[in-house]
């Protein structure tokens, strides 16, 4: 998935993530480019393995920060 990801123009990076590193990725890409290839994703991640993929997009938000109330 790491490759197909990686192979795929606007596509910043891709890694393997979560337990064992077997069955997620975290890619970073430019606006629009996961929608634009999603479909094309997932259809080729069927092909090769038999299993459907599920996809998140996501806006990274400002992270953690202190505060008083």
């Amino acid at each position: 998935l790491t490759s197909l990801m990686q192979s795929i123009e606007g596509v910043a990076g891709s890694r393997m993530t979560g337990a064992g590193f077997g069955g997620c990725t975290l890619s970073l890409v430019k606006k629009g480019v996961f929608q634009a290839n999603a479909i094309k994703i997932g259809e080729t991640y069927r092909k090769i393995t038999g299993l459907e993929a599920v996809a998140y997009s996501f806006t990274p938000s400002d992270g953690v920060s202190r505060m008083t109330i």
